[in-house]
């Protein structure tokens, strides 16, 4: 996943264009197992790139420990004040053979309260797909359907 946001003229959008570029971008592997592909490791969830530290990186999941209930898998707050109670996170669930991943841009309430936190669908997160490459082994996967909806 790559997290970006274009900007929509309200008030929280420079910290909401932030925390996206501190994200960056995660990659999501089949287990937890350390793997090595074109020299970058990748455990389970991995953040690649981006700024600031996530108080969640789930290098302990992927897919195979995945279970029908949404598990998080990342999750990074907002350093920008008077916002540094917005996150964004990622939690993800398998059914079958589908994956879902649903992604939050929180906006935290109380004493913000007086501020415009709105947030359009110029928030919405890309989601890629790289399949194994298949010069030594044959494509038994088939070609996956991505999907994105905005709540």
């Amino acid at each position: 996943m790559n997290f970006s946001k274009s900007s929509t003229g309200q008030p929280a959008d420079a910290a909401w264009n932030a925390l996206a570029t501190a994200c960056n971008q995660i990659t999501f592997t089949s287990t937890a197992t350390s793997k090595v592909i074109a020299t970058v490791t990748y455990t389970g969830t991995t953040k690649q790139g981006g700024s600031g530290t996530p108080s969640i990186v789930a290098t302990y999941t992927g897919m195979a420990q995945l279970t029908g209930v949404n598990q998080t898998i990342f999750q990074q707050n907002s350093t920008t004040y008077p916002y540094t109670g917005d996150y964004i996170k990622v939690e993800a669930l398998i059914t079958g053979s589908t994956i879902q991943f649903t992604t939050t841009w929180f906006a935290a309430a109380g004493s913000l309260s007086y501020k415009n936190q709105q947030i359009s669908a110029g928030a919405v997160t890309a989601i890629s797909y790289y399949p194994p490459e298949t010069t030594y082994i044959s494509n038994t996967w088939g070609t996956p359907t991505l999907a994105a909806s905005v709540v």
